[in-house]
């Protein structure tokens, strides 16, 4: 079935939020979109819309604010700014608390989701008409989403210390009468042996590519994905402080077991336009390993274009690139705008950059859904635009991801979620084999990502070569999944890059094409040591007794 189109909208009564779960109950009589329990798990077709209930765990486009995603994870990073407080604020201003979360609940709505996958997967061997092999298969999947799911959970909120610094590991549906006060934390090792077993389980029954009708199903390259993610974060300092080598062996060994699977590759690029398109085409890009389809019944594929899109078209300005990370981006030339003899200028600072910024950034005087960017002050998409309160706070918005050709008045954004991608698994295998002291293999890596986009190879070494590593990481992923918070905290340098304030380009006009550029801080941020982490919502607390992350 694919995924796209959900034959059957159950509404089911084993429903929960965080771990209070109500056992199912069996109406007398049923509406004819309502399903009993019994008649859920004898159906083929009602079993295989649950499992398409049970892929809302893979993940969407923003953090949960209601039913839309209004904040990215990159909003709680230096790479972008959330327009409007929405509660993010609460997070960069280092004020976030379990009884003050913001939006930044990821705990409850995750665990929901695992006790989905649990229901799936406690019921689905007993569903009759159901071959052996199909069951191996929708097990793999769903078994995957759940090792994703616990995967999220502890890169938000697992600490460095002590023996409960994981989250707790739930495998079974909890029913009202489960002993919540006897829940624990289990360690962060616990929770990664888990998801690596769960991963060469699911990798054993997945097929490594599905019909096209079925595009989007979890295959064996995303479960081998998943497990090269979880353990190149296991084996950083913060989770890794003495830089155990069998650790990053472990991590080198999975990344290449992705890359000798010759299934995916770099496709390169002319243009910005060409860049932007491996995140607008996902189900035909060679580089992609999974994805989420567009689904018209996600709301966050309505959400992202719209939250995201200039003032002056009526957008939102939502998550707005931070004038500080815009500086990270390389010149054509393969220099940073640092180096005197990399050609940047401050007053025309958008020429002559790399094509990844082009095709990630929306920036003043660009050519845009036929007419030319107004960021500068009294331009349309400035504050004096028809949608004032919708101004970008930083003076850009998102280009990446974004479909220019969808009208986001009229229609939901056709543009897949994607999760994994080769160049991803390039990137880690290169940081993993640079740990293990193999620099020639680390730079071949690296390269390849950089070639794709005609920036010439980087020769360092030693200090130096790890830096262009995580260079290499953070322009490449740049705004994608939570990639940016996971990086800095395993790299232990958050408190350099979250300390950071919030700037922004401020834009006069002085005649036609012709600006002046000068910056401004557009809002402070604090991080405290206690910030590596998420805390655990107050009420999963008091009704576990779980044990709180250390500064909350």
């Amino acid at each position: 079935m694919k995924l796209s189109k959900i034959i059957v909208i159950i509404s089911l009564f084993v429903l929960s939020f965080g771990f209070v779960a109500c056992q199912d109950q069996v109406l007398n009589k049923n509406p004819k979109n309502v399903y009993s329990s019994k008649a859920l798990w004898n159906s083929p077709n009602l079993a295989e819309s649950y499992l398409n209930k049970v892929y809302q765990g893979v993940g969407q486009f923003g953090i949960r604010h209601g039913n839309s995603p209004r904040e990215m994870p990159s909003s709680a990073t230096d790479e972008a700014m959330q327009r409007g407080n929405h509660g993010i604020w609460t997070l960069n201003k280092g004020n976030i608390s379990p009884s003050n979360l913001g939006d930044f609940n990821i705990w409850s709505p995750d665990y929901k989701e695992i006790r989905r996958a649990n229901v799936f997967l406690k019921n689905i061997d007993d569903v009759p008409g159901l071959s052996a092999s199909k069951i191996k298969t929708m097990k793999a999947e769903a078994k995957f989403i759940r090792a994703k799911l616990y995967a999220n959970l502890v890169n938000w909120y697992s600490w460095w210390q002590g023996p409960h610094n994981g989250v707790p590991l739930v495998t079974k549906p909890l029913k009202t009468s489960s002993n919540f006060k006897g829940m624990q934390r289990a360690s962060y090792s616990d929770i990664v042996n888990f998801i690596v077993k769960e991963c060469d389980a699911a990798a054993k029954n997945l097929p490594n590519k599905w019909p096209a009708d079925q595009w989007g199903h979890i295959t064996k390259g995303a479960a081998l994905a998943l497990k090269s993610e979880i353990l190149l974060y296991a084996a950083s300092k913060r989770h890794n402080p003495s830089m155990d080598q069998s650790k990053w062996k472990k991590a080198a060994d999975a990344a290449k077991a992705v890359i000798d699977m010759g299934q995916y590759h770099l496709k390169s690029v002319q243009t910005a336009e060409d860049y932007a398109g491996i995140f607008l085409n996902g189900g035909t890009h060679p580089g992609i390993i999974l994805a989420r389809p567009y689904d018209p019944q996600h709301l966050s594929h309505y959400w992202m274009d719209k939250m995201n899109s200039p003032n002056g078209y009526l957008g939102w300005g939502g998550n707005c690139p931070n004038q500080g990370f815009v500086d990270k981006y390389e010149m054509k030339n393969g220099m940073k705008i640092t180096n005197p003899n990399s050609g940047y200028d401050p007053q025309h600072p958008y020429e002559n950059r790399e094509i990844r910024f082009k095709g990630d950034v929306l920036y003043n005087n660009r050519m845009y859904r036929g007419r030319k960017t107004q960021f500068y002050d009294g331009g349309l998409d400035s504050k004096s635009g028809p949608q004032g309160w919708n101004t970008s706070p930083t003076g850009y918005t998102l280009y990446k991801f974004i479909d220019p050709n969808t009208n986001f008045h009229k229609t939901a954004s056709p543009t897949p979620y994607i999760i994994y991608r080769i160049a991803e698994i390039y990137l880690n295998y290169a940081e993993a084999e640079y740990h293990l002291g193999n620099e020639s293999m680390a730079r071949k890596y690296v390269n390849k990502v950089r070639e794709r986009v005609h920036l010439p190879d980087i020769t360092s070494t030693g200090n130096q070569l790890l830096q262009d590593i995580r260079h290499e990481r953070t322009i490449e992923l740049a705004f994608e999944r939570n990639f940016r918070w996971c990086d800095v905290r395993r790299w232990e340098i958050a408190p350099q890059t979250a300390n950071k304030d919030y700037i922004k380009i401020d834009i006069k006009k002085l005649g036609p094409d012709k600006f002046s550029y000068s910056t401004s801080t557009a809002m402070p941020r604090t991080f405290n040591k206690r910030n590596y982490s998420l805390p655990i919502p107050l009420d999963e607390i008091q009704k576990t007794s779980l044990k709180q992350n250390p500064g909350y």
